[in-house]
């Protein structure tokens, strides 16, 4: 889960978890003038605003394949190792659909960040 903290200015902190936010928030704060690279395309960069939307988009399919994992593992709920079971280790072979949902997210951003 991304997160920054800032300081807005009331002397209290906020976090900040939504990383549209925090990559405009780096994009000021280190613009390209000062030698950063930009962490956003530019509005008119119809091409490159496809692309963040495209990855976007598979960090909250990312995000909701790792929480069902995590929150609803179909795992046993008495006894038996939730973790051999998530992997195929269990009496029947098969990895649980949370587990098979995960890592064929994971191949998605992979081929994505890859391309």
């Amino acid at each position: 889960l991304p997160a920054i903290e800032v300081d807005i200015g009331n002397g209290k902190p906020q976090v900040i978890t939504e990383s549209q936010v925090i990559m405009e928030l780096l994009d000021q704060w280190h613009p390209p003038s000062a030698g950063y690279k930009p962490m956003l395309p530019e509005e008119n960069d119809q091409a490159g605003n496809s692309r963040v939307q495209e990855l976007a988009r598979l960090e909250r399919e990312l995000f909701s394949w790792w929480c069902t994992l995590l929150f609803r593992p179909e795992g046993p709920r008495m006894g038996g190792n939730v973790f051999d079971m998530l992997k195929g280790n269990s009496g029947g072979g098969q990895m649980s659909g949370a587990m098979t949902g995960f890592l064929d997210c994971m191949k998605k951003v992979d081929a994505a960040l890859s391309s």
